[in-house]
């Protein structure tokens, strides 16, 4: 039987194999597709670029049925474990305790970052890193205080899939995996390899291991993914809050740690009834509905905050009056700007806009496009929520979900098309559902450049 040190020197072979081969495939795929392309070479670099992020949205999902069956999992593991645990973890440490204990994750994967660092030819971010590594452990006691951020010398990420991706790898098919959630072949490849490179994997024992990998996993779902968009990038991330099964205090802790993670925009929602339940039924110690939420959110900080608004109305409405009285209910408490839900028809954008200026209401009023990558699945949702199919998308669709190629074609080309019928009639703000396939609304984008 071999031993854990063995299994590691196996399985690290088998993934350093696997890698050779997706730069191979990623090589000979471009070089079977370019001559093929004579047409498209002649046109503008801009379109070229366009065209082959297009062909990878329509080919990039072959393994659909799996990575569906593997997100109802995931849906279904957060649920009934990995939320309930985030939250036991959330009301028992304070702030700063969980201030410190992410400080500590952050630390141990910082021979990752330094290894790809250097593997990325990158001598400022490896100076960097070495450096962080060495104080935080040190004077940091085990990186549980970032003394490093202090001194300037700030996280900046590297992982082995930006690595591939540096040397030329194609992201390779989309992959949803089990409890991470959505990926790519290269990066999957990347997350195994850089698992090798924790400290904690040769410390040989097998509980430290596993233990480590579970309170990542909790520190992960306990919003810190947001903390790092703020921290490490430029973005300005709009983070998501509902009604739905917490009480005010939980929701109020959660906004309270957006402030303090920098997070100053947030969308309230009410939120969809849990699954298993017909309607919804409001939280016994909660926010009932999103003007209490608003109203709640704007007693802690000034935050931006969207809200939810319905070109269709909304399905527990009992009219079209009733809905735009709510709606002005929400931007009351202090809601500056609405989000529409998805339609495809643009004339019903128009005349709710039309509809809600004769009332009164002067918010920003952003539509909410859905690129369709499920019709199927669209067709479900719109029943449920009030958006109307029309006849003219259903015919265009019509068996297209066994030929998902196709049908991600058709997609692109009916969401580009309706956010440039939006923006020639004076829209300055798109706002995408993406059903977690970015790559689609990438595809839309590159139409409207």
């Amino acid at each position: 039987m071999m031993s854990v040190n063995e299994w590691r020197k196996q399985a690290l072979c088998a993934v350093m194999a696997l890698c050779v081969g997706l730069f191979a495939a990623s090589n000979a795929h471009a070089a079977t597709e370019l001559p093929t392309k004579a047409s498209k070479q002649a046109q503008p670099a801009k379109n070229a670029g366009h065209d082959q992020d297009e062909e990878q949205a329509i080919d990039n999902d072959p393994l659909e049925p799996v990575n569906r069956a593997i997100y109802e999992f995931n849906y279904g593991f957060d649920i009934v474990l990995l939320k309930p645990v985030t939250q036991g973890y959330r009301f028992i440490v304070p702030e700063y305790g969980r201030t410190m204990f992410d400080n500590f994750i952050t630390n141990l994967y910082t021979p990752v970052v330094f290894a790809n660092s250097v593997f990325q030819a990158d001598p400022q971010n490896s100076f960097a890193t070495f450096w962080r590594f060495m104080l935080n452990t040190t004077i940091g006691m085990g990186g549980v205080f970032d003394v490093a951020s202090e001194a300037g010398l700030h996280n900046r990420p590297a992982d082995l899939g930006e690595t591939f991706a540096f040397y030329g790898a194609g992201a390779g098919p989309y992959i949803v995996l089990p409890i991470i959630g959505p990926s790519n072949l290269r990066d999957m490849f990347g997350r195994i390899g850089d698992a090798f490179m924790i400290p904690t994997n040769y410390a040989g024992k097998n509980w430290i291991e596993f233990g480590v990998w579970g309170a990542t996993a909790v520190n992960e779902r306990s919003h810190h993914t947001v903390r790092r968009i703020v921290e490490e990038t430029k973005l300005k991330p709009a983070a998501h809050l509902t009604c739905v099964n917490a009480s005010r205090g939980e929701v109020d802790q959660v906004a309270r740690d957006y402030w303090q993670a920098g997070v100053r925009h947030i969308v309230a929602l009410r939120g969809d009834p849990p699954q298993g339940m017909a309607s919804y039924v409001p939280h016994e110690d909660g926010y009932r509905y999103s003007c209490e939420l608003v109203a709640g959110l704007k007693r802690i900080a000034d935050f931006e905050i969207s809200v939810a608004a319905f070109p269709e109305k909304h399905p527990d409405s009992p009219s079209f009056e009733a809905d735009i009285e709510y709606l002005k209910m929400k931007i009351n408490a202090g809601a500056t700007r609405a989000i529409t839900q998805y339609f495809f028809d643009v004339d019903l954008y128009f005349r709710f806009v039309e509809r809600v200026r004769k009332a009164g209401i002067t918010i920003p009023i952003v539509p909410g496009i859905l690129p369709i990558s499920n019709f199927a699945q669209v067709r479900k949702f719109s029943a449920m929520c009030g958006a109307s199919v029309p006849g003219w998308l259903e015919k265009l669709f019509d068996s297209l979900d066994e030929n998902p190629a196709k049908r991600n074609a058709m997609a692109i080309q009916v969401a580009a098309d309706q956010c440039q019928k939006l923006l020639a009639g004076g829209v300055t703000q798109l706002h995408f559902y993406t059903l977690n396939r970015a790559d689609l609304v990438e595809c839309v984008c590159a139409h409207l450049r």
